[in-house]
């Protein structure tokens, strides 16, 4: 169970149905003021 709190800035978007393509779920930033979305920044190994 994920708390609101931890995951503050974030939305996922469920691809659950695509004709030609793979389904899934996208992890991407959720910037309020702007009531816009945005790439996660990718973190670095």
């Amino acid at each position: 169970l994920e708390t609101e709190a931890a995951r503050a800035g974030e939305a996922d978007i469920i691809v659950a149905k695509h004709r030609n393509g793979p389904t899934g779920t996208i992890t991407v930033a959720f910037r309020g003021h702007l009531s816009q979305f945005a790439d996660m920044a990718r973190e670095s190994y």
